[in-house]
């Protein structure tokens, strides 16, 4: 783990839970994995939809190893009992999800409670 992923590790602000908060939706998308953009890319595409993206990072698990990636936090929205993500919050999602190769980069998290 070089330097900067310890502070980043330490850091839970920055960090995208690995289970979304019961009540939670949360938009993100894994820079790592896109091919198509760059980084200001992909902000000035989630700006272009009206949000406010921001820098953050994941922990995955891969061939056995926890890794940290750098995500683009997208847009992170709460809601209440059966009430699903809005259709707002749908509608952006496909839309970077189409534009953004490959789009399994682009995540949609829904926390269940």
């Amino acid at each position: 783990m070089s330097a900067n992923s310890a502070v980043l590790s330490k850091d839970q602000s920055l960090r995208i839970p690995k289970i979304t908060p019961q009540g939670e939706v949360w938009v993100f998308i894994d820079i790592a994995q896109v091919s198509s953009h760059t980084p200001e890319q992909l902000a000035g595409l989630a700006s272009a939809l009206g949000y406010t993206p921001e820098l953050r990072i994941a922990e995955y698990f891969r061939e056995g190893h926890a890794t940290l990636e750098p995500v683009l936090l997208v847009h992170r929205e709460s809601f209440s009992g059966d009430e699903l993500a809005s259709e707002r919050l749908l509608n952006a999602w496909e839309d970077l999800a189409s534009q953004i190769q490959p789009s399994t980069a682009v995540h949609l998290r829904r926390g269940e409670g």
